[in-house]
């Protein structure tokens, strides 16, 4: 590293009767000047160091490393966006397509199926409230139809303890998505970089996490920014019979104001049964 210092002093010949006199103009100013050449060589002392290194390329980190600065650079934004899409590996379209805004502890979700079904999901600390059409009602809660019947287009609330709490409540919060999406087991890193839209990623695959809800033996593929900050950009979950989960989030999907995730009113508690 090169330094320059530009040292700009006045010099004052004033001068004034008397010996050693130390408030004379003339000895006030040599003073400040060799306070200042002083300081100017201290500069220059530091300037002499050597810089330190720039940190290295996300792809050049190993595969555990990537993912652990992806995740924590996710949980410092504070809040997060992204669409997840639920279907076969086989299938042209996603049977289900979902989209979330989450803080770390709460969330809210819309999800939406190729039948039809239509339900919306706020998790706030404590509680999840949940409410849908009869297709929702059926096909994502598994209520029988008669039962369904009573509560569409209601909010149901369930409290933690309750009976189904964990499996809905999952994957709707910032902290359970993330935990969702983290691949476990022996990672490896894909080995060159790939893109997804226009930003470069690097991939990092190994086992679906036991919170992902995907069948045992699944495998879970990250794919994080390789320019900019390495943050999330999409995640891919395959099980063995073909089931298949992508989430994707966006570059405007972080630290963005989330709103509207308060209890509704007028909830019933969700049905036993």
């Amino acid at each position: 590293m090169t330094c320059t210092i530009y040292l700009l002093l006045s010099r004052r010949e004033t001068t004034r009767t008397g010996v050693n006199d130390m408030g004379s103009p003339r000895v006030t100013m040599v003073l400040m000047a060799a306070t200042s050449v002083l300081s100017a060589a201290a500069l220059l002392a530091g300037c002499s160091g050597s810089s330190p290194a720039p940190p290295k390329p996300v792809r050049d980190l190993p595969a555990k490393q990537i993912v652990a600065k992806a995740l924590a650079l996710a949980r410092s934004a504070g809040s997060m966006s992204f669409y997840q899409y639920e279907g076969t590996v086989s299938s042209s379209s996603a049977l289900v397509v979902v989209a979330g805004d989450a803080l770390s502890a709460t969330g809210r979700q819309v999800a939406k199926g190729d039948n039809g079904a239509v339900m919306t999901e706020l998790v706030l600390k404590g509680a999840t409230y949940v409410r849908g059409n009869a297709a929702a009602l059926t096909g994502f809660l598994g209520m029988p139809a008669r039962k369904a019947s009573r509560f569409v287009n209601r909010w149901l609330v369930l409290h933690a303890g309750d009976p189904n709490y964990q499996q809905i409540t999952q994957g709707v919060t910032g902290d359970s998505v993330l935990s969702s999406i983290t691949p476990a087991g022996a990672l490896t890193k894909g080995k060159k970089l790939q893109k997804i839209g226009s930003q470069s990623v690097v991939a990092v695959s190994g086992l679906a996490p036991a919170g992902s809800g995907m069948a045992a033996g699944s495998t879970d593929t990250l794919w994080v920014a390789a320019t900019g900050k390495p943050l999330p950009v999409a995640a891919e979950e395959v099980s063995k019979s073909g089931g298949d989960s992508e989430l994707v989030f966006t570059r405007s999907s972080w630290g963005k104001k989330v709103t509207g995730v308060t209890a509704p009113a007028g909830a019933v508690p969700y049905p036993a049964g």
